[in-house]
């Protein structure tokens, strides 16, 4: 590879990452992203060649790598956490119970801290109620628990965003909102990387216990989801998603 060439790629790098910026203003977003698109227009440049894993604007990151299964609070947890954090989960019988999350490396850094967070909060939540039960909770209701956990901590996780993305409009109506040019940069990194992932079995899962899925929602109501290295937040006091650790 060319010099010129090296340069030309490390200029459409240097774009992207001023558009996927959350300190970029509405303007800067808009024109570092088409300024990005023109250059890769002009000079044929393609994914693989932008593709630096780490520095190139998209990352990989894995929590629970080697589990056969995903953990009950997390697997209905991770909707809720892509939302926020502006990933994309990666889906498949290769990864089973692993949780491999792609995008901005700051925002895959915050996945992975919310996917430990949500799993290791619930798992406390569950002995805490586990001791003020008589008889032993069955295996079920252990799921069922956990379960309601991750859908309560999923809702609140999409309200944060929903707000946050409710603020920006009022703040501009104009340019390029940042979770549109993180998705379309994500989404372009996994057709090259990942052109076809298994799809993942399933087995069909059991009805939950409604009443300890209730229990598991309260408890999630009680999770403190504020970044907790980033004084950061919002006018409600809510996580500010775009913060990494």
């Amino acid at each position: 590879m060319t010099d010129d060439r090296e340069n030309i790629l490390k200029k459409i790098r240097a774009l992207r990452a001023r558009a996927a910026n959350e300190a970029s203003s509405e303007a800067e977003v808009a024109a570092a992203a088409s300024r990005a698109a023109k250059l890769i227009q002009q000079h044929e440049v393609t994914e693989v060649e932008l593709r630096e894993r780490g520095t190139s604007g998209v990352t990989e990151g894995q929590y629970n790598a080697g589990r056969r299964s995903r953990h009950p609070a997390l697997d209905k947890a991770v909707a809720g956490i892509a939302i926020v954090t502006h990933c994309h989960l990666l889906v498949g019988q290769h990864f089973k119970g692993a949780l491999t999350w792609v995008g901005q490396p700051a925002d895959v850094e915050f996945a992975i801290y919310l996917s430990e967070l949500v799993q290791g909060a619930s798992e406390r939540a569950y002995h805490q109620q586990r001791k003020r039960r008589l008889v032993r909770p069955t295996k079920h209701w252990r799921d069922s628990f956990l379960g309601g956990f991750g859908i309560g901590v999923s809702e609140r996780l999409i309200t944060i965003e929903r707000n946050r993305r409710a603020s920006k409009v009022q703040e501009a109506t104009t340019g390029t909102d940042l979770a549109v040019v993180k998705d379309q940069i994500i989404t372009s990194y996994m057709e090259e990387a990942y052109p076809a992932i298994p799809t993942e079995k399933r087995r069909k899962a059991r009805q939950a216990d409604p009443f300890a899925a209730i229990m598991g929602m309260k408890a999630a109501a009680h999770l403190n989801l504020s970044t907790p290295l980033s004084d950061e937040t919002d006018e409600r006091g809510a996580l500010n998603a775009s913060k990494a650790l």
